[in-house]
């Protein structure tokens, strides 16, 4: 197997592990938080292909601890667990793998109305650096059947550690990022507060869902046209920007391809503000023009 090109492994001799890992990762942000029917339905999709992968899962509720998955902690998960998402603190759930390195991990987490209002409720699906690209446009249609988006992205993202060492591994997330313009650097957590208003960013693969595709429809007909490939899924149009993702060096100036005519078809769809993401480098200015790096490449 290649090497994981950007890959920064931390100082913890005791617990190793990826301080900032280069994944491929389809995340979808929904106006509306899933309920027990839809979670199960984009449950069933995950699990069919991927379950294999899984070694544990938790509550997104803070403080909530990790459980094996067996045979009998799905069963718990399936009858008791999901049917009362939503009843208490439970909003969410992440099954992940103890892989070192490359691991699956697949999360729901619903916005609570109460506390959040206006914020999007966010699917997360993350695979290993160079899962086929194939298999992630089939499983993004797959879920797009399951589970209507306002707007999402798959392709390549960097991932930073949470918990050991976050100063060193932000900062580390925003080089890199300036750097490789393909690889995109994400903040979940702010962006939820922001994605009803707009798509962040395009990447690999765009999904446009409805209320942003009936809000601009003539932008779609342009980006059709320029993006490699288009695809409908449900109501939602998937525009694929190029064959393959990229990492697009910039140090070694390597061409933004179809990137920039995309980004600029995909324009007035964009958000107009940002908070800035997590860590000391970055401020909501330099997020602003990272999110808008493909329409103004001089601005970065």
């Amino acid at each position: 197997m290649t090497a994981n090109p950007l890959l920064l492994m931390n100082e913890e001799p005791d617990e190793p592990g990826p301080l900032v890992e280069l994944k491929t990762r389809l995340v979808l942000y929904t106006d509306r938080s899933p309920g027990p029917a839809t979670a199960r339905r984009v449950y069933d999709v995950y699990m069919a292909r991927f379950e294999a992968g899984i070694t544990g899962y938790r509550s997104t509720a803070f403080g909530s601890e990790v459980n094996e998955w067996t045979p009998s902690a799905r069963k718990h998960f399936e009858m008791v667990e999901l049917p009362n998402l939503r009843r208490q603190e439970h909003w969410g759930y992440v099954f992940g793998s103890e892989q070192l390195t490359d691991g699956h991990l697949f999360m729901f987490h619903g916005a609570k109305p109460a506390t959040q209002a206006g914020w999007a409720s966010v699917f997360r699906f993350d695979f290993e650096w160079n899962f086929d690209p194939e298999t992630l446009r089939q499983f993004t249609l797959e879920v797009l059947q399951a589970v209507e988006c306002v707007w999402g992205t798959a392709g390549y993202v960097l991932c930073p550690d949470e918990e050991a060492e976050p100063a060193r591994a932000n900062d580390q997330v925003y080089a890199w990022a300036m750097r490789y313009w393909g690889a995109q650097a994400q903040d979940l957590d702010v962006t939820m507060q922001l994605a009803l208003t707009g798509l962040e960013c395009l990447s690999w693969l765009t999904v446009i869902g409805p209320v942003l595709r009936e809000r601009t429809p003539n932008v779609l007909t342009r980006a059709r046209a320029i993006g490699f490939s288009a695809f409908e899924a449900g109501r939602h149009v998937i525009i694929q920007a190029e064959e393959r993702p990229r990492l697009i060096d910039r140090n070694r100036r390597e061409t933004l391809g179809n990137y920039p005519t995309l980004a600029e078809a995909l324009l007035p769809l964009q958000v107009k503000e940002h908070l800035g993401f997590s860590g000391d480098l970055w401020d909501e200015y330099n997020t602003m023009r990272y999110i808008h790096r493909f329409t103004n490449p001089n601005d970065v």
